[in-house]
């Protein structure tokens, strides 16, 4: 198996999952959504559901990755920049927690939101949900895989999925290849 981060770019037209797809049945070659069921422990109906309507939440997402020995980081970057935002991103800090958002996967988008003035009604409106909505994604820290591709189309940034093989994982297959 490859140790190599595999990476997925939505939006712009291309599938929300397309990323998640390519990654189980491409190269990690599973034949069915029941094989990965049996080797993640995520029921089969939940990952056919998430297939057939092509979206997920971040949470679950994360959850099929993690049990399958994957990382899942979420990368933006600004049509422009020679760099990704994630570069950048440890300079932005919450101004209202006074905390390093480098960890959290919708933390930038907040601070990105908060810098360009763009309200949570806004956003909501945006994309046609309620601010309760919108306020409930960023306190839970989780939201669809299709909101994210579609706040990042509202912001004109490009989002990234970079799934990494965990590191539990990366060092038994040294330990493994080691005599």
């Amino acid at each position: 198996m490859e140790t190599g981060n595999k990476t997925g770019q939505c939006g712009h037209g291309k599938a929300n999952l397309a990323f998640l797809r390519e990654l189980l049945f491409g190269h990690e070659g599973f034949k069915n959504v029941a094989s990965v069921s049996r080797k993640s422990g995520v029921p089969a109906y939940s990952i056919n559901y998430w297939f057939k309507k092509d979206n997920a939440s971040l949470s679950n997402v994360t959850r099929l990755l993690n049990a399958l020995g994957y990382n899942l980081k979420i990368e933006y970057t600004i049509p422009g920049f020679d760099r990704s935002v994630s570069s950048i991103r440890n300079r932005i800090l919450d101004s209202r927690r006074g905390a390093d958002i480098s960890d959290s996967p919708l933390a930038f988008l907040r601070a990105l939101l908060r810098e360009l003035d763009i309200s949570a009604m806004d956003l909501s409106l945006a994309l046609g949900y309620t601010k309760n909505t919108v306020y409930w994604w960023f306190k839970k820290e989780d939201v669809d895989i299709a909101n994210i591709v579609r706040i990042a189309d509202i912001l004109s940034i490009d989002v990234k999925f970079d799934i990494s093989l965990s590191e539990d994982i990366t060092k038994g297959q040294q330990e493994q290849s080691q005599p």
